[in-house]
Order: C-alpha cells, then structure tokens, then sequence
C-alpha cells in the first residue's frame, strides 16, 4: 500500500525564505508618515508627543542634586537669586546659572618665606593656613581669585608677626603664642575684604636659618653660648667676693665703733679725773700744778730708755748697765 505526502507550498523552502524576509523600509515609512490625507493626519497625531518630548528634556536640564556638604548658587541674569541647600533643586534652563561649592571641605595654603626678626636674625619660616567656604556668594563675587587674596594676606600677617618677634622665640616656645597673632591677623583681612572664607587653623612651622647665613649664625650661637658661661663665671666670683668683701666691711666697722667708743670712755674718764681734782686745784693751785707736772713728765720720760743725770753729778757712781738692762716695765727719771 502506497503511501501519499500531501505537498504545501509553505513547504516549499524558497517560498519560507522570501517570507521571512524583513519588510520593505519605504513601506514603514508610507505607513507611519504616509502620503496624502492619510499622512497629515499622522503629523498631527504625533506632534503633541514631540512636544512632550521636548518639554521633558526641557525640564529634566534643570534638575539638580546637590549633596549633604554642599550649597549652590543660582544666578538669574548675572545677579544672585538664590542660594539652595542639600537635595533635589531646579534651575530654569538658559536664564539661570547655578554653581555648586563644597562648603565642608577643608582647604590648606602653605607660604613659605625668608624674613628678618626683631633681633635681625635671618629666619626660614613656613606656615600652613586652613581654610574652608563660609559664605559662597562672597567667596564667588567678591573677589577675582579669593585664594590668591588669602596667600596676600598669609604673607602680610607673616611678615608683620615675625618682624615683631625675636628668631629665639619663634623658633622654640614663641611659635605658638606667633601662630594665634598670625590667624588674627588674617581673620582681620578676609574679614575686611569679605572673601567668604573662614580659617579653622594654622600651623607654623620651626623656623630655620638658611644655609647661606647659617655659619655666621653659628658663630652668633657659639658667642652667645660663651657670653652665658662668662656670665655664670662672673656671678659665681660675686657670689664669693661680696660676701667677703661684705664680712670685712663689718669688722672694720665694728672695730671703728669699739674704738670710737673706747676713746670716749676714756675721754669722759679723763674729764671725770680733771673734774676731781678741780677742787683741790682751786684751794691748793700751785701744789696741784706742781703734782700734775711732775707727773706728765714721769710718763713722758718713762718711755724713753736715756737717762738724764743732774749738774752735781752725784749719780756717776750708779750702775747705769745693769740699770738699762732691766725690763722695759721699770722706768728711772
């Protein structure tokens, strides 16, 4: 028994290629755009969609975000409108300007320079100033560059403060005391010309003498040096010497007063022994006088070792050797 395939032409392979073929492009287009009535009552029919188009473009160009550390300045026409926080914003497209500025970030600037202190020594000084924007519509309209103005103001503040200060003190326990009159000083500045900036700190570091003076400022040290060990020597010999010099002036003058006081006692004794005798004197002067002179010359010739022999020569015959040979204490007039 035979069997019968029945026969398509959908079977047919070529036929199935010529239907899977891509359509013809002409042909889309007639039907989307068409020709005639038909075609302009498509155009108008997606108009409106290309109008929703453009409207959405429009508007989504002005979407921004701006992020939790940020602000933003918008500018309609060349003046500030406004000044917008973190989150989703809008500016109107062509006709405002928008500028976004981190606000949280800090900054630095470092300025480093060569400059003559108080004493006139020559120093090497770096500074590092942190800043951060405080105020963005200052800081974007109130000065061409604001950065360049803060190392102006960097410089100045520098130069003034060191020039003020001696090299010794800058360069060991003065710097901190330097670095605080430093950010006054540029505070002052920013603050005057309302740069928009504001400074959280500075840092100045040691200062160094350059190498093309640093011999010289060796010798400077080593004199310096000398001059405290020639100091200390000094006053170690004072501490010696005044003492000293101060325990003889003492007994010198102690030793003036006992005999200042001693020959006043022995002037008031004397006075004393004139004063008693006054009356004795005065009832019996010729005796007294005669007493009194005789008396002055046995203390007068008792301190002499001659001997003094009368006309009648009758002492010849003493033994004047043995007489002199005795002690000093026994006196013969």
């Amino acid at each position: 028994m035979s069997q019968v395939t029945s026969y398509h032409m959908d079977d047919d392979p070529w036929t199935r290629k010529r239907q899977e073929s891509p359509p013809d492009l002409d042909k889309i287009l007639k039907d989307i755009f068409g020709g005639g009535k038909r075609g302009k009552s498509k155009k108008k029919s997606f108009f409106p969609f290309l109008m929703f188009i453009a409207v959405s473009l429009f508007l989504a160009s002005g979407f921004f975000i701006v992020k939790p550390a940020e602000k933003a300045v918008v500018v309609r026409l060349g003046k500030v409108h406004r000044i917008v926080g973190p989150g989703p914003n809008w500016s109107f497209p062509f006709i405002e300007v928008r500028q976004v500025l981190d606000v949280q970030r800090i900054y630095s600037y470092n300025y480093n320079a060569e400059m003559l202190t108080s004493d006139e020594s020559y120093a090497d000084v770096d500074v590092t100033v942190f800043y951060r924007i405080a105020s963005p519509e200052d800081f974007l309209f109130n000065a061409v560059n604001p950065v360049d103005a803060l190392g102006q103001a960097t410089a100045s503040s520098l130069r003034q403060v060191v020039g003020n200060t001696t090299y010794e003190s800058i360069s060991t326990d003065g710097r901190a005391e330097a670095r605080d009159s430093i950010k006054v000083h540029i505070e002052r500045v920013i603050n005057d010309y309302a740069l928009g900036l504001e400074i959280t700190d500075t840092k100045l570091q040691d200062a160094k003498m350059p190498d093309a003076v640093k011999p010289a400022f060796d010798d400077v040290i080593q004199a310096r040096e000398d001059f405290d060990r020639f100091q200390m020597v000094a006053e170690a010999y004072r501490n010696t010497v005044i003492p000293k010099a101060s325990g003889q002036r003492m007994r010198i003058l102690n030793e003036a007063n006992a005999e200042y006081e001693k020959l006043i006692m022995n002037a008031h004794a004397e006075v004393a022994s004139f004063l008693a005798v006054l009356p004795e004197y005065q009832r019996y002067p010729d005796i007294i006088r005669n007493k009194m002179f005789v008396s002055t010359m046995q203390n007068v010739y008792g301190k002499t070792k001659k001997v003094f022999l009368s006309n009648e020569g009758s002492l010849n015959l003493l033994p004047l050797g043995k007489l002199l040979g005795q002690s000093d204490g026994e006196q013969y007039g």
